[in-house]
């Protein structure tokens, strides 16, 4: 969502924010197993959940990463 409103620039409107969440591609973050992309047809921009686990005391383990069509 940062992302997109960074892109929307600073005179935000509606339409503007949404021509930026359709404009990302592949968009690569920490956050997410894999790259972020909406389209006009497809809101549903993040297809690859990764499962994550973090034991007391321990570093975060990725587990896996599934990917949704």
């Amino acid at each position: 969502m940062v992302e997109a409103l960074k892109r929307a620039g600073p005179d935000l409107t509606r339409e503007k924010l949404i021509a930026a969440l359709d404009g990302l591609t592949d968009f690569q973050t920490d956050v997410y197993g894999a790259g972020i992309t909406c389209t006009k047809t497809d809101h549903r921009c993040n297809k690859a959940p990764a499962w994550i686990a973090k034991e007391p005391g321990k570093p975060v383990r990725v587990l896996g990463v599934t990917k949704v069509e």
